[in-house]
């Protein structure tokens, strides 16, 4: 029995030995105990005409990691070819867009295979600018990429319709690049198309339109302005006295060189005039500068200006030498007014305010919000102050989160102007707490504001703008890049007032922290440019925020800013000497190029500048390569030299962009200048070395 026993158990062994091991009889192939697999590590491939791509695949699972290649998907010449080693060619000519599957499968086991999805891509061309308005004769380079071109071959260019004259000419023709020279009038139709054709496939094109404008007068209708600058008395030889001066108003244009109904308010030393009289005349040439003379009982005053392409919007510097013995030089814009805002029920809302000037020989800011009834009533105010106390030496001292209370009256309905009274408690460090304003409606999101008190040794002189705010804030109404501009002056050891400006970038993560570049003149001679930062800020439901910056070890700067909206404050230094006071404006998405400037900007002092600095009004035309000319009317410092006050320059030169946005500027004789770009029609810039230099101040670029 012990016998069968034992036979059996043998018996069942010699069975099961197969069935655990298989055939080989209990030996394992280690290679061979997983299972087979191939795998491509690409999921897709984009491929033009003719181009080639080196596949490769990996088996893992069997000693044999050899595999067959395969097309499908495609008959014939459409598939292109591939090698037994992986290496596909496209094929020559793709006339529409397709996709094809690679596939590898693995030689030990067939049944195991992965694929890949070839992308053929037809010819693409793009071109920069995808559009342009130019003024005639004006220049505009074009570039011109191809996609998918084996034989790099570039395009060829060309211009139509038809034009009545001449649509205008090309120049520097590459097979990338071309520059358009607009003709010397307008050509009918005023639109024209330069067309990029592919060399390699001439059925592939691109085109820009190109519209040739000419604003030869300001849009008819009414208009708000705002003028900061200074007065330069002299008390004896070669001493003087430098005071601010601002002015508010409206006036109607007529659309043809006639200023009519026009009315201002000016703060000067001598005293303040409200609600003063005045007419004039304006022209404009066809390259969209120009001037124009108001004149009141007291004289005649000559501005030169230059005007957005709409006709509804410019810039304009004094440019005459009046008075004899206190000449006044400044800047200022002016907008047009939206008369259906003209009543207290329709400003009704909440609102961020920013204001500056000066406070007898110093420098002050102010910041802050209010909600305003339909009878004028404010509520919900708030304001922050910060008054330099000893230019240039001491700390400025800031008087923070005090409660504004106010009214307005309402506007008139043809002018569009009201007063504001504002009541601060408790009074700000060295100011008043009781504060007047004329104000002037542009629309119902913007109202610009003169002080009307006269000055004295509590009593500032300020102006400014209230914009509308929409809705209420938290951190995320700042995310993403924005880019600032703060100017002031300042006057180290007591000696000329000389520009502090400063431009940068910053990048909000929306949740409180913020990283950046600034570039800042720094007053008396200590400029940082392109230096990188970081910081944090807070944001209450009013649109108040305060912000730390960390420029170095020790090195912290501390701001306040009021939002409007998404990305876009008043902004207010308070740490330091200087009072810096500006903006902060949402940036549009890059990468940015030579291409994202192209174009003419009016361009214009900032205000505002030092006694000492050049007011600049002219244009900027930025070629789309690097290349640039500048027609600036400039208003000098008539201090050292009151002979040599009013100029006018032409100027060639070149520019750089970096992709976020940061440009530089060169064109001698004037000294280099740093720009950040906020859109395609909008840059703000400063003088990069010599914060005593006048190109120092701030300069903003508009179309």
């Amino acid at each position: 029995m012990k016998n069968f026993f034992q036979s059996v158990r043998l018996a069942l062994v010699m069975v099961l030995i197969p069935l655990l091991f298989g055939c080989g009889g209990g030996k394992v192939d280690p290679v061979n105990a997983a299972p087979v697999a191939v795998a491509i590590p690409e999921n897709s491939v984009s491929l033009g005409a003719g181009e080639t791509y080196q596949f490769t695949a990996t088996v893992t699972g069997h000693s044999n990691t050899a595999v067959t290649w395969s097309l499908s998907g495609c008959t014939g010449a459409a598939c292109g070819t591939i090698t037994p080693t992986g290496f596909y060619t496209a094929p020559s000519l793709i006339p529409t867009e397709a996709t094809v599957r690679i596939t590898a499968t693995s030689k030990a086991d067939p049944t195991k295979f992965d694929s890949v999805a070839v992308h053929h891509m037809c010819v693409a061309v793009s071109i920069a600018p995808p559009g342009a308005t130019v003024i005639p004769g004006a220049t505009l380079s074009v570039t011109a990429a191809v996609q998918h071109d084996i034989n790099h071959a570039g395009v060829t260019w060309a211009l139509g319709p038809a034009c009545s004259g001449t649509c205008g000419t090309l120049s520097n023709v590459t097979p990338s690049s071309v520059t358009y020279t607009a003709p010397a009038t307008v050509p009918n139709p005023p639109t024209v198309t330069l067309t990029a054709t592919s060399i390699t496939d001439p059925n592939e094109t691109a085109e820009v339109n190109i519209t040739v404008s000419v604003t030869g007068t300001l849009a008819e209708g009414d208009y708000a302005f705002v003028f900061n600058g200074w007065e330069i008395r002299t008390t004896q030889p070669g001493y003087y006295v430098p005071l601010g001066v601002t002015a508010a108003g409206h006036f109607h244009a007529d659309a043809n060189g006639n200023i009519t109904n026009g009315v201002e308010d000016i703060n000067l030393e001598s005293g303040v005039s409200k609600s003063v009289p005045f007419t004039g005349s304006y022209s404009v040439g066809s390259d969209r500068r120009g001037s124009f003379t108001i004149t009141t009982a007291q004289g005649a005053t000559t501005y030169r200006m230059t005007v957005d392409a709409s006709g509804s919007k410019g810039k304009f510097i004094k440019f005459d030498a009046a008075p004899i013995g206190a000449p006044i030089s400044g800047t200022g814009y002016f907008e047009l007014q939206d008369k259906a805002a003209f009543s207290l029920t329709a400003l009704a809302g909440d609102y961020a305010m920013g204001m500056s000037g000066t406070a007898i020989a110093n420098r002050i800011a102010a910041v802050g919000r209010f909600t305003v009834d339909t009878a004028g009533a404010f509520s919900s105010g708030k304001m922050d102050v910060t008054l330099q106390t000893h230019i240039g030496v001491d700390p400025q001292v800031s008087s923070t989160n005090l409660t504004l209370a106010g009214s307005f009256s309402a506007p008139s309905p043809s002018t569009g102007r009201g007063t504001a009274a504002l009541a601060l408690s408790p009074a700000p460090s060295g100011v008043t707490g009781n504060l007047n304003f004329a104000y002037y409606v542009i629309s119902d999101e913007k109202i610009l504001l003169v002080q009307t008190d006269t000055r004295g040794s509590a009593v500032p002189v300020l102006s400014g703008e209230v914009r509308r705010q929409n809705g209420s804030f938290s951190a995320t109404s700042f995310v993403g890049p924005a880019i600032f501009s703060m100017t002031g002056v300042n006057r180290a050891n007591y000696g000329a007032e000389i520009v502090h400006a400063a431009v940068g970038q910053m990048v909000s993560d929306g949740s409180g922290s913020v990283t950046g570049t600034i570039d800042d003149n720094g007053g008396q001679y200590q400029g940082t440019m392109n230096k990188a930062f970081t910081g944090s800020y807070s944001e209450d439901p009013s649109g108040r925020s305060t912000m730390a910056l960390q420029l170095g070890p020790g090195t912290t700067d501390s701001e306040i800013a009021y939002f409007f909206g998404p990305n876009e404050a008043f902004l207010m230094q308070t740490s330091g000497t200087d009072v810096l006071f500006g903006s902060l404006k949402p940036q549009s998405a890059g990468a940015f190029t030579f291409a994202s400037v192209a174009g003419t900007f009016p361009t214009a002092t900032a205000a505002p500048a030092s006694e000492q600095a050049e007011n600049d009004c002219g244009l900027t035309s930025f070629d789309g390569v690097g290349g640039i000319t500048l027609t600036m009317d400039v208003n000098s410092d008539s201090v050292r030299d009151p002979q040599d006050w009013l100029h006018h320059f032409d100027f060639t030169g070149t520019y750089t962009v970096a992709a976020n946005g940061r440009g530089t500027l060169t064109s001698a004789p004037i000294r280099p200048i740093v720009f950040w770009i906020i859109s395609p029609t909008e840059l703000v810039g400063m003088g990069a070395v010599d914060p005593s230099s006048p190109w120092s101040a701030l300069l903003e670029y508009e179309k």
